[in-house]
């Protein structure tokens, strides 16, 4: 067996060793890759089956229904489970009760929290803002399978000004998921028309540097400040209810991965 050894060790440090053990390698890679498409590929379409009445089946946005499985920038089956962001379920509850005269959403995507709040808040006006022209067609999409696209009203871009114009002599709902825009469309000018506001921001900071200290100085007179944060999606996986049991670790993963690169924090703005 040593000898074999040394003949092994022996052909390795030579160029064809070398080279014979790279191709190996690469097909090696090549052939495990391939196999993790082929597992995710069936992982989905069992999970489509699994959801195939595209209808959110426990959280907050409960009983909320999709036109198809396209998710707007994040992951379609946490919404369905009613895993996505469940971080701010408690904040949601503490504010179902409140009477806003509307909600603001910007960075709706294909209407998620626009279309999902607008079913809980039966009285309130939505106003929900995106720059892509495809999540725009989707909210309004799930806007009328709904049936609140009488109350949801799809635009492209929210400036301040129009901000302020909105919820000016209001007590107004905001959301706001803006990939680093919130250090622009919240400012010195504007933050005064906010104090009858509530306010759910998600912060950017990989693309707005001090972001998080920038709108805490901002708000921190006229509002309560509380901060959320996520969580990882192992820790998800034991929160399934048991229904999911039966799955494979790599179907759990897929139902409640939200494709977080690192751990977000929301804050939390509440009249004070």
């Amino acid at each position: 067996m040593n000898y074999l050894h040394s003949i092994a060790d022996l052909f390795v440090r030579t160029k064809t060793g070398n080279i014979s053990i790279s191709i190996f390698y690469k097909i090696y890679e090549f052939l495990r890759y391939r196999r993790s498409l082929q597992e995710h590929s069936a992982s989905t379409e069992k999970l489509q089956n699994l959801f195939n009445d595209l209808t959110v089946r426990a959280g907050f946005m409960k009983g909320l229904k999709y036109t198809s499985f396209l998710s707007h920038g994040s992951s379609i089956f946490p919404k369905l489970a009613g895993t996505y962001e469940s971080e701010l379920t408690d904040i949601l509850l503490q504010l179902v009760g409140n009477n806003y005269t509307n909600i603001i959403d910007v960075g709706c995507a294909e209407g998620f929290y626009a279309v999902g709040l607008a079913k809980r808040f039966k009285d309130t006006k939505v106003y929900a803002f995106d720059t892509s022209k495809t999540a725009q067609k989707l909210c309004r999409e799930m806007a009328e399978l709904n049936n609140v696209s009488d109350r949801v009203e799809v635009e492209n871009i929210c400036t301040p000004n129009y901000l302020e114009f909105l919820v000016q002599g209001h007590r107004s709902l905001i959301i706001c998921d803006c990939e680093g825009y919130e250090r622009s469309l919240f400012n010195k000018e504007s933050v005064a028309s906010l104090m009858n506001s509530d306010l759910i921001i998600e912060l950017h900071p990989m693309n707005e540097k001090n972001v998080k200290e920038y709108l805490h100085q901002l708000f921190a007179g006229t509002h309560k400040i509380q901060y959320v944060s996520s969580y990882d999606d192992i820790r998800k996986i034991f929160d399934l209810p048991d229904i999911y049991s039966k799955l494979s670790q790599l179907d759990k993963i897929k139902i409640v991965q939200e494709g977080r690169m690192f751990s977000m924090d929301w804050m939390i703005l509440t009249t004070a």
